[in-house]
């Protein structure tokens, strides 16, 4: 790993073969957040772009507002197809990619002007394949501003990936990708909540050099009508599929501080979604049926974890804690982040 200074966000105009960016934005009942995003990727300060709206069976004329920005903008295409979930968009949106770089935005949330042009920046002046930035959270309706001077740091594809998650995180939307990083990724069809975590491992492994940079260019809206806002779901569990996935995927390539610390935090994932399964799931044959599934894996894996070389005695008492007292582990987070932390922003968004 090394610290590099931020180079200047890139402009069109000022090179003489611009490469073309290719943002990929899944369309469904969006509502009144959708201008905002196709605004806030037509008015980026580097412009050569082609923006794909992939309208994914949308019933609210979301797809009507695609179609009149395409008719405004030749660097709009829009695609309508058939409803099959968020991953299949982006990958109908990858498969007509024409690009020399990707890009991704949720339809409710926005970039900062200088998104692709700093991020291209990066790619092109330390021989990146993936430039990845932070973001801000919350119902804001623009970017902080970046100062321009935030760290950079240059990582190797298996430096990131053992400093995972603390260094880097776990979306899609807040990277910059050459176009060869999806020769062989695609993100998995059918699940609801978590394809950003189904790949986000591979697409970081396939990379041979990553910048990241301290700068907030991606505004991640709090959108009460989203899947992630909209209360409890037993489809929440989908996302456990990329734990053991990852874990194999680590271990086979040697990346060992992955694979453990992934186990360790599916086990509090788990945790989780069985404390929320209780509280939350009405009908009592569903409930006792995805408490039955998830917690014999939820003890196979803290079984697992307690046998590690790399789970220390914190590690083991902290799962020991939320496998069998919850109680108490809660209280703990509680404290912590309330009273003893005062309520600081976890960086990266969130321990998947």
């Amino acid at each position: 790993m090394e610290t590099v200074p931020m180079p200047a966000a890139l402009r069109a105009e000022t090179l003489p073969n611009p490469p073309l960016v290719s943002v990929i934005v899944p369309v469904y009942n969006t509502g009144p957040f959708l201008p905002r995003c196709i605004d806030s990727v037509l008015s980026q300060t580097y412009s050569h772009v082609e923006l794909l709206l992939i309208d994914d069976g949308s019933t609210d004329g979301s797809g009507a507002v695609c179609d009149a920005y395409a008719e405004s903008d030749p660097r709009v295409r829009v695609i309508h197809k058939a409803n099959g979930g968020i991953s299949h968009a982006r990958n109908t949106g990858l498969d007509a990619a024409k690009g020399d770089f990707i890009a991704f935005s949720d339809h409710d949330d926005f970039y900062a002007p200088t998104f692709i042009g700093q991020l291209l920046a990066l790619c092109l002046s330390y021989d990146c394949d993936i430039a990845h930035c932070r973001h801000a959270s919350g119902s804001a309706d623009r970017c902080p501003d970046a100062r321009g001077d935030e760290p950079v740091r240059i990582y190797t594809n298996r430096q990131l990936l053992e400093r995972f998650y603390t260094d880097a995180s776990i979306y899609c939307w807040d990277k910059l990708y050459r176009r060869q990083i999806f020769d062989q990724v695609r993100f998995p069809n059918g699940t609801y909540t978590g394809e950003d975590l189904m790949i986000v491992h591979r697409t970081l492994f396939a990379a041979q050099r990553i910048a990241v940079t301290e700068a907030r260019l991606y505004y991640h809206y709090t959108n009460p009508g989203s899947v992630m806002n909209r209360g409890f779901s037993l489809r929440w569990a989908d996302g456990m599929q990329a734990y053991p996935d990852r874990i194999a995927f680590a271990r086979a390539n040697g990346l060992t501080r992955l694979a453990d610390e992934t186990l360790r935090r599916g086990v509090y994932k788990l945790g989780y979604l069985l404390r929320m399964n209780e509280r939350f799931t009405a009908d009592r044959t569903q409930r006792r049926a995805f408490r039955q599934k998830h917690r014999a894996m939820q003890l196979a894996w803290y079984r697992e974890a307690m046998t590690l070389s790399t789970s220390t005695l914190r590690d083991k008492l902290f799962l020991t804690a939320n496998v069998y007292c919850p109680f108490l582990y809660n209280l703990y987070n509680f404290l912590k982040w309330n009273l003893i932390r005062g309520r600081r922003e976890i960086p990266w968004g969130g321990v998947a």
